[in-house]
């Protein structure tokens, strides 16, 4: 049961001189205190629920580490495969070069022969007759009955 004192201050109008009774600085601490144990109830819901949050973003943190691992391993296992395929690749690449390249210099070749034997069937039979001529310039006659004619 209450004591007229703490039934008075219990009606005390706010406001009233004087400073705050027993009764009163009990009543305001258990408010406060519930007050705190709401907002205490209202964030250990939060920080229930920010450790969810990072709960769920370490797992998915996890599997994406682990897909990453997996792709590196199946990248750094196919690379002398493809390291493979590529030096075949420039090696084919680079045969189709050298065989194109040769192909050019033999039809000019072929070209240059064409144009020497085309030239030579004028220029041979000029060259043999200049030949010609100057040997039988060279040979001087001599009369029959000589030394050089017994000589022959």
């Amino acid at each position: 049961m209450l004591t007229i004192r703490e039934l008075l201050e219990r009606i005390r109008p706010a406001g009233t001189p004087g400073p705050p009774t027993e009764g009163e600085r009990r009543r305001r601490s258990e408010a406060r205190a519930v007050e705190i144990a709401e907002v205490v109830a209202l964030l250990a819901e939060f920080e229930a629920e920010a450790d969810a949050i990072v709960d769920a973003a370490e797992a998915a943190g996890g599997r994406v580490q682990a897909k990453a691992r997996a792709q590196a391993a199946r990248i750094a296992a196919s690379t002398p495969d493809r390291v493979a395929t590529a030096g075949t690749e420039v090696a084919a690449r680079d045969e189709q070069e050298r065989d194109a390249e040769a192909a050019t210099i033999r039809a000019q070749a072929e070209q240059d022969a064409e144009r020497l034997i085309e030239s030579s069937k004028t220029t041979i039979p000029d060259v043999v007759g200049l030949a010609v001529k100057m040997i039988w310039d060279s040979v001087t006659v001599v009369p029959a009955g000589t030394v050089a004619e017994v000589r022959r």
